[in-house]
């Protein structure tokens, strides 16, 4: 019994058509794979420019504060007053790095407020206390960012 030669085409047919399907259903799936892939690296880029932000402005609260702790007995009034507009600024740059309901900020808030209000009475008995303080905050944020850059982990948004 001999199979007529149009069966096999359509056999050769049948065939070619089952391969492109999975040939597409493999493309799918690695394309899919691939965006996820895309997509998890494109934040983890977004968390590393946020860290460098972060760093880099308290890196500058830091400085601030430690310039002003320096010649605050030597200040007059007017003096403060521009350099505490100075560090409110700087400082203010850093809250709102954060979402309002992240307690971490509102740690760092009353570090900055505590510090600020202790310049503005000449009293820098607790600062290098207080600046270890944001320190270890800033540390742990960082630590934390860090992990899920390395891990390509976007469970939570970019603070």
């Amino acid at each position: 019994m001999e199979v007529p030669s149009s069966e096999w085409i359509d056999f050769g047919n049948l065939a070619i058509g089952i391969g492109t399907f999975t040939l597409a259903i493999v493309l799918g799936i690695i394309s899919v794979s691939s965006t996820k892939k895309a997509r998890k690296v494109h934040i983890a880029d977004k968390r590393q420019d946020w860290i460098n932000t972060f760093r880099k402005q308290v890196s500058q609260v830091l400085t601030l504060q430690q310039q002003y702790n320096l010649i605050i007995g030597d200040c007059s009034v007017e003096e403060l007053d521009a350099l505490l507009k100075e560090l409110n600024m700087a400082s203010n740059e850093i809250r709102f790095m954060f979402d309002p309901s992240d307690k971490r900020r509102d740690k760092l808030e009353y570090l900055f407020a505590e510090i600020s209000n202790d310049f503005k009475n000449k009293d820098t008995e607790n600062f290098a206390n207080k600046q270890y303080q944001i320190i270890k905050i800033t540390d742990s944020i960082i630590s934390k960012q860090r992990i899920k850059i390395i891990e390509l982990d976007n469970s939570e948004p970019i603070i």
